[in-house]
């Protein structure tokens, strides 16, 4: 993608100076197009700096006409670099350009207008490798630029043959297009010599006003709406606009620091003290060697109380440590008891009809046949039948269970009819019910998905008709771990599965009595549509997954306690302290005795 060197670029000719060690592996800094005491400055202080460069503009005959832009930028292992310096000013613009187009006119290609006689690659060098150095930011990398005014040259995406020159597409690349997070920054061009620091409080903004006495700016910032709570001014013109300025990580993400810096004198020489006494304490991690301040609390130098205070702490880590483990042990224990529940929303196949038996065994079901086993007893090979039959009660369950991508099709939700009526035929019997479980959407998480109207409603209408049950497993997860989690007596939870059409996972014992209306912290208020309630009966109220119980201690019906609570009237309720917060909206249910 880069060419070699070309006799515009600094020549590395000191053979001596190349083959140096550093004294410091890391960090690894690239100069890019900066001056070459700078690279020697560095390399004095013992840093693992190489040089390099975005290329040089190059003069073209001046028209309305395009060229191609030729590159001839040299960046030595950037994707690996950890700080990376950048001089946006150009250099002095060639006689022509010095290599030769990498494809051919009738290709696309990068193009550039002519109107100014100069033709500038570096906004192409940059577009070629700003993701790698936006994934250096982003990886707790420093960049470190030295501005100038935004290039105003016009780029394309086209080609040429011997009859027309064709634009496909007009491309949006200035000299700032290093970092994707710049673009989010004006740039206006001005120019001045009065440069003030934004206070002194900071030992940057102390070393920049060190080196601001020949300096001068040409060009003022002003960051957009995307980084104006992370912008930090370091320095204003007159005028009160941004000359120089900082963009810190953004809250505790591990992306690195941007320094927007102005034309400043002795170049070299700030950066060697910015990088020995400044970035060592914002990016410490960029500079393992540098301990700061850091050294005073090691071991070695502490007090014999702070020693004391330290091997407590050591003492309540281990404790804890000893607990999260058994802790996790028995999260692992629990996962694997009740695997069949993550495998009701996620399994298909075997798996699944396993996960359903298993499901149907808790609810308190026992004369469960797995067909396909009795099949595999039987000596019988196994057919387009029925997954599993429920003897409990009459009628007998005919289940048909289904694992699928997406919403279930007709002839996937009625499939269990057609295999019941087969057993009816076979046994002679008419107490026969047939139950759909289906597992829809499997692919997507159960909240995620179309739970109030999983089945078509032609297909509701159908298995109204049929007398048919439509189940999803995303219900009979939350029926299982409801009975789990709140005791529910088996039989308030097995009529369930013999009603015809939607059956949903709300036990018998369950009255509906209307929904959360209003919410405080302590309290809600359920608008009562279908019910009373009295003091001293329990309620369950319906989140997302779980269904959470509580005793009605009190009642509030128009800022006075209340015994009973009529049905028609909005009713305030104090929550339990156990209970997650409530939403407006949540389904209500008496939780009838016996």
């Amino acid at each position: 993608m880069f060419k070699k060197k070309t006799p515009d670029q600094r020549p590395t000719d000191n053979a001596e100076r190349d083959a140096q060690v550093p004294k410091f592996d890391r960090p690894k800094i690239l100069l890019v197009d900066l001056a070459e005491d700078a690279e020697d400055a560095l390399r004095s202080e013992g840093y693992n700096v190489h040089s390099g460069s975005f290329g040089s503009p190059y003069k073209v005959d001046k028209g309305s006409h395009y060229n191609p832009v030729i590159l001839a930028a040299l960046l030595p292992n950037y994707t690996e670099q950890e700080i990376v310096i950048v001089d946006l000013k150009p250099r002095a613009a060639l006689e022509g350009p010095s290599g030769d187009k990498l494809r051919p006119n009738e290709e696309f290609d990068w193009w550039a207008k002519c109107s100014r006689g100069i033709v500038d690659p570096r906004p192409v060098a940059m577009s070629l490798v700003r993701e790698k150095l936006d994934r250096i930011l982003q990886n707790g990398g420093a960049f470190v630029i030295f501005a100038d005014g935004r290039d105003a040259q016009q780029l394309v995406w086209a080609c040429a043959d011997a009859y027309k020159f064709s634009i496909a597409q007009k491309l949006d690349y200035d000299n700032w297009s290093l970092l994707s997070v710049l673009s989010d920054l004006t740039v206006s061009a001005d120019h001045g010599k009065e440069i003030k620091p934004v206070g002194n409080d900071h030992p940057l903004v102390r070393l920049l006003g060190d080196h601001l006495g020949d300096g001068e700016f040409t060009c003022t910032f002003e960051p957009g709406w995307g980084l104006k709570d992370r912008w930090v001014p370091l320095a204003k013109n007159k005028y009160g606009a941004t000359v120089a300025a900082v963009i810190p990580p953004a809250g505790k993400t591990k992306a690195g620091w941007v320094f927007l810096l102005p034309r400043i004198s002795r170049p070299a020489e700030f950066l060697a003290a910015f990088l020995k006494n400044i970035l060592p304490d914002l990016a410490p991690l960029l500079f393992p060697h540098a301990q700061g301040k850091n050294w005073a609390h090691r071991i070695e130098y502490a007090l014999p109380t702070v020693l004391e205070s330290a091997r407590q702490i050591s003492d309540i880590q281990d404790e804890a440590a000893r607990k999260v483990e058994a802790l996790e042990k028995v999260i692992c224990a629990e996962r694997e008891k009740n695997q069949f529940l993550y495998e009701l929303i996620q399994g298909t196949g075997n798996d699944l009809v396993r996960a359903v038996k298993e499901a149907l065994r808790v609810l308190g079901f026992v004369l469960i046949v797995d067909v396909d086993e009795e099949m595999k007893l039987a000596g019988t090979a196994r057919s387009l039948r029925e997954d599993l039959r429920v003897h409990d009660l009459s009628p007998i369950l005919v289940v048909d269970v289904k694992g699928v991508a997406g919403r279930p099709a007709d002839a996937e939700a009625l499939q269990a009819q057609k295999h019941a009526f087969i057993y009816i035929q076979e046994q002679g019997r008419a107490d026969v019910r047939g139950l759909t479980i289906i597992n829809h959407q499997r692919l997507l998480p159960p909240l995620d998905r179309e739970n109030d109207m999983p089945f078509r409603k032609e297909i509701l209408d159908n298995a109204g008709q049929l007398s048919l049950g439509l189940m999803t497993t995303w219900d009979l997860f939350r029926l299982t771990r409801g009975l789990l989690k709140n005791g529910w007596n088996v039989g308030h939870v097995k009529p369930l599965f013999y009603n015809t059409g939607r059956i949903l996972p709300i036990p018998t014992h369950y009255e509906y009595v209307g929904r959360v209306k209003q919410v405080w912290k302590p309290a809600f208020s359920v608008h009562l549509e279908a019910s009373e309630l009295r003091v001293g009966e329990r309620l369950a109220i319906e989140f997302p997954v779980d269904f959470e119980e509580q005793e009605i201690a009190s009642l509030q019906l128009n800022d006075a306690s209340v015994a009973l609570a009529s049905a028609g009237s909005e009713v305030g309720i104090a929550r339990g302290e156990h209970l997650p917060p409530v939403k407006t909206g949540y389904p209500v249910y008496r939780i009838k005795a016996g």
